[in-house]
């Protein structure tokens, strides 16, 4: 097993690679972070995991906040060790309570077998038969079996009763661990097999910048029926071009369009399907910039706007507006100041990284396990996460 000492140097190679951008895909962000933890479960005992998990925890978030994906997998860890360890919500524990005091009320109101009951058809009222008569319609073995004493538990059962085997705590995290890595190894395929549910025969598709979710959807579904792809290319990042060079390497019939066609291009199309940054607790996005004026474009020509992404970029956060969870990038991405040098020190130059998508503008989404209403997505968040482990506010 790996010692603490060995597990630190893991993460601080990890956070080093994080914020010097040499790993920037959400995904793989995900996988690596989990391997970390597998690495802490392993090492530490059940007393010390759950404040190992958020010590480690604070440092790789720390590594980059707007990264969420690293977030989200330490949050799920903590919600596995919780609920693992007997540690349950409020609301599980109010729900539980109100179950005892229901099946109370149920008892005391039952009524008595001795006592006399009224049949449903006769105004008189009706009493149970007396045993002799009963001896007659049944058997001798029903009988005696009706008229036997019960036997009082031994020992050893009452023992067994009032003692439960105790459950060893940190194999069943480590077992919950392996499903959540198997849904990570499958994210991809989980997601592309609903395609086909999502796109017809000779459809035109618009999507937007490069998504690796999106290529997979579409290179399956291609294989049993034929369908046109438009790219917005993305700018200015212009991710789009590398969306449209994988397609066409796939024969799928694509054409790529700049930004400011989005909305000339939408009467042509059928449905709008893209991937995603991350998707918020109130059923928002955070996406590459541009995004939010093709959601907007889509609504106004009633077109569905279907988003794809997996359960590890759910983050149980609340957007408040575009700045809440945005980066400022250099202006040199979009202005040459060379050229223009006069200028410069009068011209405010904003260069956004993020859009923040609304959840009214989203017709649907699609994770690991099925299609989802944006109003539902804050069910599936309360599902994997607990307000208790947000450790990067301890």
């Amino acid at each position: 097993m790996q010692n603490k000492n060995s597990i630190k140097n893991i993460v601080d190679e990890f956070v080093r690679k994080v914020r010097r951008a040499e790993i920037t895909d959400s995904y793989q962000c995900a996988v690596q972070t989990w391997k970390i933890l597998k690495l802490i479960v392993a090492e530490f005992n059940e007393e010390d995991l759950f404040k190992e998990t958020k010590y480690f925890g604070k440092m790789l978030i720390n590594a980059n906040p707007l990264e969420m994906s690293i977030g989200n997998m330490v949050r799920r860890l903590l919600f596995i060790i919780n609920k693992e360890s007997g540690q349950g919500s409020k609301e599980n524990k109010n729900e539980e309570k109100q179950e005892e005091k229901s099946s109370k009320q149920e008892t005391i109101q039952k009524p008595n077998k001795t006592k006399i009951s009224k049949a449903k058809n006769h105004n008189f009222p009706y009493i149970s038969p007396p045993l002799r008569t009963l001896s007659h319609s049944k058997s001798l073995s029903d009988f005696l079996l009706l008229t036997e004493k019960k036997k009082k538990p031994s020992a050893l059962n009452i023992t067994l009763l009032t003692e439960p085997k105790k459950k060893n705590i940190k194999n069943e995290i480590q077992k919950s661990m392996i499903d959540v890595e198997e849904e990570l190894k499958f994210t991809y395929d989980a997601i592309s097999e609903q395609g086909i549910d999502l796109i017809h025969a000779n459809e035109i598709i618009l999507t937007f910048g490069y998504s690796k979710i999106a290529l997979e959807l579409f290179q399956e579904v291609y294989k049993t029926r034929k369908f046109e792809v438009v790219v917005a290319e993305s700018s200015p990042n212009y991710s789009g071009h590398k969306m449209a060079v994988a397609l066409s390497k796939l024969k799928i019939p694509t054409t790529l369009i700049n930004d400011s066609a989005i909305f000339s291009i939408m009467s042509k199309v059928n449905s709008v399907i893209v991937g995603t940054r991350f998707v918020m607790a109130n059923g928002g996005l955070i996406a590459d910039i541009g995004l939010h004026n093709l959601a907007i474009a889509a609504n106004v020509h009633s077109l569905p706007f279907i988003v794809l992404f997996g359960n590890y970029q759910l983050s149980p956060f609340f957007p408040y507006d575009q700045d809440t969870f945005n980066i400022m990038r250099s202006p040199d991405e979009i202005f040459d100041q060379s050229e223009m040098t006069n200028l410069s020190e009068k011209v405010h130059i904003i260069n956004p990284q993020f859009d923040y998508v609304p959840p009214n503008l989203i017709t649907l989404f699609i994770n690991n396990e099925n299609g989802q209403q944006p109003s539902y997505i804050y069910r599936i968040s309360q599902n994997q996460y607990s307000t208790k482990d947000f450790v990067e506010k301890d």
